[in-house]
């Protein structure tokens, strides 16, 4: 119990903080808290829409966590980014529990859980409202309830029912790699170990209890919408990986693996010792855990990089078995009790983290000043509101880190690990509490809830549109399934099904544009962020007005029975 608790403090001073203080990140957190909202408002839960139309690039199970928790929490930052952040925290405990059963020590168990949580990728994206976390979580829940079926003492159905639940949900949260990874981790494994008869006798009740969790809804959504799995497997999958969307993102065969390593730290630092010595590896490799983790790193990293298009994302199904490297290697410096290479690391981040933290307490008073004699303009920045707070922030985290690798604890490896986590944690959840809203660009929310200042009208008596980039984060702020982009984007699918079923679609071209702002009765707000586009303006828009707040424009026009703002 006390391993938990411990998972549970860390996780209440890095992720909550960062949960609730950071402003909602354009575009994927804004689409995801929308269609969720959509979904919980208009009482379909089958059917995922966005800005009121189909939208089928997911299944459903993370909208249904994501509706759940504004249900509980309200429409807000911190109930959609819950899900992923919870996820996070039940995969670090799978991590204690499934090491514990496996064998390893108490020490290495913990810390397979705690270097999870302290991996800096892991962190970022169970701290945003996306669907990459609970699909690592149900992906490490296959992995592990499987390998506790494999090589656990006793209740290997159970385990094994456990398997196959984890990987329907992991199939409803992003589709098919939730067969994907697993398989392949899986089929490794079993080849390098040569046991041949699991092949044959352990998939059957892993696939019944798959089943009985995607069937109810994959057959509520085929009579719902019977074009959802053909547009969901060909385009979502297999263009997005081989096709011509795979382009939407090109990268490097290679570029995932820096990604994956630079990720997992600072956890990472605790495996330096063990990490390049032959002889540990010649220990550890035997192990089974060992061996399964291997495999649940390499096959799903090597997939992932042989995709024509990929995200940084694509890689956090490794993080948990990672993790649990980390803790076995790390475990094995603990047992010796000798940490040359370690101690290195500490000394020298000592003296960089206590000088990094005298700047930024220098340069936190200075801006302060600077900002408060209206030097250099400074006050009417947008992001200078919080950044004094913001760097004085920084030099505490850095002063609290420099106590986190003080002192030598010789012979007490494991005591100078949990100082270093707990200094970790805290600065984690204090900088991402105070981040500044650099701009609109990624953080528009602030900008678009001006609107009435700007404007003079509420946003729920008068048409909005707006351009593909922002139709989320607009849609989510005004609490509105009817904005309209002036363009497809990504909503071009629904769009088009909408059409050809005669109902209105999510767009409005700029000629219906240009005619909804001569004709409508109600006020019109075109809401974009090029300065350049004075297409409206061209257009001789009577009673047209701009206003800018940041990076974000106002083009409007009050209702006809208004007189203009002077």
């Amino acid at each position: 119990m006390k391993k938990y608790l411990w998972l549970l403090l860390f996780f209440a001073l890095a992720y909550l903080p960062a949960m609730i203080g950071r402003p909602m990140v354009a575009v994927d957190e804004f689409r995801y808290a929308e269609i969720a909202r959509e979904m919980r408002v208009s009482g379909d839960w089958v059917t995922p829409r966005l800005a009121g139309v189909r939208y089928f690039e997911k299944p459903i199970f993370g909208y249904w966590a994501i509706a759940g928790a504004q249900t509980c929490f309200g429409d807000n930052a911190f109930a959609a980014r819950f899900p992923g952040a919870a996820a996070a925290l039940l995969t670090a405990f799978l991590l204690v529990f499934s090491a514990s059963r496996l064998g390893a020590s108490e020490d290495c168990a913990h810390l397979a859980g705690a270097a999870y949580l302290a991996c800096g990728m892991v962190f970022g994206v169970a701290t945003t409202a996306v669907l990459d976390s609970l699909l690592s979580g149900f992906t490490a829940g296959t992995l592990f309830f499987f390998l506790l079926a494999l090589e656990g003492r006793s209740r290997s159905w159970l385990w094994l029912l456990l398997c196959g639940a984890s990987m329907g949900f992991a199939f409803l949260t992003k589709g098919f790699l939730a067969f994907a990874v697993p398989g392949l981790t899986v089929a490794a494994y079993l080849l390098w170990l040569r046991r041949w008869k699991a092949f044959v006798t352990l998939p059957w009740l892993p696939l019944i209890a798959c089943i009985g969790v995607v069937l109810p809804w994959a057959w509520l959504i085929h009579r719902a919408e019977p074009d959802f799995w053909r547009y969901f497997f060909w385009e979502e999958h297999v263009q997005r990986f081989f096709g011509d969307k795979a382009w939407q993102h090109p990268q490097p065969f290679w570029i995932l693996f820096p990604v994956l390593i630079g990720g997992a730290f600072p956890a990472m630092l605790f495996a330096v010792d063990a990490l390049w010595r032959k002889r540990v590896w010649k220990e550890l490799l035997p192990l089974p855990m060992v061996r399964f983790s291997l495999c649940g790193v390499v096959l799903p990293l090597l997939f992932f990089s042989l995709s024509r298009g990929k995200l940084a994302t694509y890689v956090m199904p490794c993080f948990a078995p990672l993790a649990l490297l980390i803790a076995l290697l790390a475990g094995q410096t603990m047992q010796r009790g000798n940490a040359p290479v370690w101690h290195w690391v500490r000394r020298s981040l000592f003296w960089l983290l206590g000088i990094a933290s005298c700047i930024a307490l220098v340069a936190a008073v200075g801006v302060a000043v600077a900002g408060r004699f209206g030097s250099f303009g400074l006050a009417s920045q947008r992001w200078f509101v919080g950044f004094p707070l913001f760097l004085g922030v920084c030099a505490v985290c850095g002063g609290v880190m420099t106590w986190g690798v003080a002192g030598e604890e010789k012979g007490r490896i494991a005591r100078s690990f949990d100082r270093f986590l707990i200094a970790v944690a805290v600065a984690m959840g204090a900088v991402s509490a105070v981040l500044p809203d650099f701009g609109s660009g990624k953080m528009p929310r602030s900008d678009l809830q001006k609107v009435r200042e700007m404007t003079g009208m509420e946003p729920s008596q008068c048409r909005i549109v707006t351009v593909p980039a922002l139709i989320h984060a607009t849609s989510w702020c005004y609490r509105r399934d009817d904005v309209k982009s002036i363009s497809v984007g990504e909503l071009e699918y629904g769009h088009l099904a909408a059409e050809k079923e005669g109902k209105t679609g999510a767009v409005l071209p700029l000629p219906e544009l240009i005619r909804e702002f001569r004709t409508s009765p109600e006020g019109v707000i075109f809401i974009h962020r090029s300065p350049q586009d004075r297409a409206l303006f061209d257009a001789g828009i009577p009673g047209l007005t701009r206003k800018i707040s940041g990076d974000v424009i106002f083009d409007y026009r009050l209702p006809l029975k208004q007189s203009p703002q002077k």
